[in-house]
């Protein structure tokens, strides 16, 4: 059994090596600052989820609406039907899937998995009527995340890593990251940017050929830039307009998606609070704006609902011990009316979600 000083250290380890955003410094200390007084000073009120991780949660909604499909913290994909609230499982492997994302047609969902969090991932098709499963990239020697089909169906669009090095802080990390289109079989592969970026996250597309992707590069004074790109073109800046730049601002945009009419983009930015990531939106040559607010203070993986109006997200209501997220599942209108859809408890352990008693809807706006 380790030592009180013992699990201070492992789990100050863990939090100094999350993820490359928000492992800076000053978040290392104030979660060792966190933890220490947790475990610590005697009386000190206990997180409810104490040791949840829900770094590998990820959600992608059914192109009727109807339908979220989520990789769990423990490493598996399920579905989950709005209306009804009830949860399928998808797979149940030894595997860790992440980033599930539905074909245009819904019968389809590509995901990324690893076999272990030393190994590099690859590229599958899961078919849902029979729930057979393809891999389409071999994972030999570079590191493919974040897929999405494009609106055609017959082809792939994600993230590449071509560099595994020694990270700073400790371990090992994938860099020099990359946008790539492959065939839905696994042939002609293409890539679309050669900027070796340090961080890229999630690539949608906005029409057949044009795709929208954040990521930033080690270095710039304006990490986390939204892009779009389109073969054989450049990648164009899209947020922060270029020119403009805030140093006070951690993380300019992350976790794109284009409204089913591809008039508006929505997002998470922490560019009204730094460090706090509302769910933003941007219509045209406007100016984005922020929908969540102060309910939740770190928001992930917005979509928008068929009809465009609406928006679910991942919201981080809670934390745990090392001050990392733990995420609910919400949505927030455009004029910024949010409900709670289920509890962080669906993510946690999905076999065992139960919703709650209805009394009414759930409003919180």
């Amino acid at each position: 059994m380790m030592t009180r000083f013992q699990e201070i250290g492992s789990l100050f380890a863990i939090a100094c090596t999350s993820s490359a955003r928000q492992a800076s410094a000053r978040n290392c200390l104030a979660s060792l600052i966190a933890i220490t007084f947790l475990i610590l000073v005697p009386g000190c009120p206990s997180i409810k989820n104490a040791t949840v991780e829900h770094g590998n949660v990820c959600i992608d909604l059914s192109p009727d609406g109807k339908t979220l499909v989520f990789s769990s913290a423990d490493g598996d994909l399920y579905l989950f039907d709005i209306a009804a609230s009830t949860v399928t499982r998808l797979t149940d492997t030894d595997r860790i899937e992440s980033y599930p994302s539905f074909s245009p047609d819904g019968k389809q969902i590509t995901f990324a998995a690893t076999e272990n969090a030393s190994e590099p991932s690859r590229i599958y098709v899961l078919t849902l009527d029979d729930h057979s499963i393809h891999a389409v990239t071999d994972g030999q020697g570079q590191c493919d995340i974040l897929p999405r089909f494009t609106p055609n169906g017959k082809q792939i669009v994600f993230a590449r890593a071509y560099q595994h090095r020694p990270y700073s802080m400790g371990g090992w990390v994938w860099d020099k990251w990359d946008v790539c289109l492959i065939n839905d079989d696994g042939t002609e592969l293409s890539r679309l940017t050669e900027e070796g970026y340090y961080q890229i996250d999630r690539i949608v597309p906005s029409s057949e050929e044009n795709f929208i992707y954040a990521a930033d590069s080690l270095g710039t004074a304006d990490p986390a830039i939204l892009y779009k790109v389109s073969p054989n073109v450049k990648p164009t800046q899209l947020v922060p307009e270029p020119g403009t730049h805030n140093r006070n601002i951690h993380a300019w945009a992350a976790d794109p998606m284009v409204s089913p009419d591809g008039s508006t983009i929505v997002f998470c930015s922490d560019r009204t609070k730094p460090f706090w990531y509302d769910v933003c939106v941007k219509t045209g040559d406007a100016n984005p704006r922020g929908l969540v607010g102060s309910k939740s203070r770190h928001n992930r993986f917005p979509d928008f609902t068929p009809d465009g109006q609406r928006i679910v997200f991942l919201a981080g209501t809670e934390s745990n011990a090392s001050n990392r997220s733990i995420y609910s599942l919400w949505e927030v209108t455009l004029s910024g009316e949010t409900r709670e859809l289920a509890s962080s408890d669906l993510f946690t352990d999905p076999a065992q979600w139960q919703p709650p008693n209805p009394t009414g809807p759930n409003d919180e706006s």
